[in-house]
């Protein structure tokens, strides 16, 4: 499948993870209806729906920047009227726009904690509410209309909760829109699914709050990627899903090297699809599956990362080569990546902390 043609509808889309999104999309050809309330230029935050447009179709999609506050119902169904006018449809709806504060109860003012509310839970759902009409037109034409909302699996572990309650349940509350409406619309062929980065995402949002290292930070492209990846899914076979941007890219880089019948194009594959992680600030561990294997049974050696510098990368394809065929691509990638850890207010996110409850 491709986007090429389609009709997205983002929120959020002026700067950030929605705009590379949104970007990744018109590089396919698609069309992209840009809500956000950015329309004059912030004083801290680059950025509105007006410059984002010139980018979108500077990539090859066609824009409709729209100044909308997606808690405004009667607005958003404005906007989503206008861009099916504009467009002809509406073909996938990505959930992006979001309020964070990452602050304790006796922190938290109760403006803030409506505005995390009313622009996480009832932005996705009045937007969701506003676009599935359409959507379902879109499935009858057999156009695979997807829903994607940027949120994290409902992890109930309380550390998750501890230091900012609020934040976590608004955010929380976008991905049970998605467990919701993944079975109420799973007859009409609306695909439903969550999405969320294994690491903080460097954005200028996230820039401005205190405590976050962009130098443990990956780029906007790995969501967006995964993004892409997620929304040329069948939308009758895949919906109620809670993914990691990581497990997307590790997947399809498996199921491709798979059709590849294996040999030199399976190890060409496999190296592109290590450079292109690595692109996005993964570091890649091991110069051998022996290093390898002794790091992952707990030994002292600690192997070399490998930069994301792409000529290294090239002098080691013999070594990725080896271990890509000695233990296959998602499982050597998947116990191989050192990457940035989640570092606000000292939390560490392991790996199975981000699995779906």
């Amino acid at each position: 499948m491709s986007l090429a043609g389609k009709t997205l509808f983002i929120t959020g889309a002026s700067r950030g993870i929605g705009k590379a999104i949104a970007l990744r999309a018109a590089r396919a050809g698609a069309n992209v209806a840009i809500v956000a309330k950015t329309a004059q230029p912030h004083p801290k935050l680059p950025g509105t729906i007006y410059s984002a447009a010139e980018e979108i179709e500077a990539a090859g999609g066609r824009a409709l920047p729209m100044p909308v506050d997606i808690r405004d119902d009667t607005k958003v169904a404005e906007a989503a009227k206008r861009c099916t006018e504009h467009f002809g449809g509406i073909d996938i709806l990505v959930n992006n726009a979001s309020a964070i504060s990452l602050t304790g109860t006796l922190e938290t003012p109760m403006k803030r904690f409506d505005l995390m509310f009313g622009v996480n839970v009832r932005g996705t759902y009045c937007c969701s509410q506003a676009c599935i009409p359409y959507l379902k037109q879109s499935a009858k034409a057999g156009r695979n209309p997807h829903i994607l909302n940027l949120g994290p699996p409902l992890n109930l572990n309380p550390k998750w909760f501890k230091h900012h309650s609020a934040y976590t349940m608004a955010k929380y509350g976008m991905n049970m829109c998605v467990i919701g409406m993944a079975e109420e619309f799973r007859a009409d062929g609306i695909a439903v699914n969550g999405l969320w980065p294994r690491t903080v995402i460097h954005t200028a949002a996230l820039a401005m709050i205190p405590g976050v290292d962009p130098n443990r930070c990956r780029t906007p492209e790995i969501l967006a990627d995964a993004a892409y990846i997620i929304l040329n899914r069948d939308s009758r076979k895949h919906t109620g899903d809670l993914y990691i941007d990581e497990e997307v890219l590790v997947a399809e880089g498996r199921h491709r090297s798979r059709a590849l019948c294996g040999g030199a194009r399976h190890e060409e594959f496999a190296a592109r699809s290590v450079r292109r992680l690595t692109h996005h600030g993964v570091r890649l561990l091991g110069h051998s599956g022996h290093e390898a294997a002794m790091t992952r049974r707990g030994h002292s050696e600690k192997p070399t990362p490998f930069t994301a510098d792409g000529s290294q990368l090239e002098k080691a394809c013999p070594r990725v080569r080896a271990l890509t065929g000695r233990l296959g691509l998602r499982y050597w990638v998947g116990n191989y990546i050192a990457a940035p850890r989640f570092f606000i207010r000292g939390h560490s996110q392991s790996r199975a902390d981000t699995r779906r409850v």
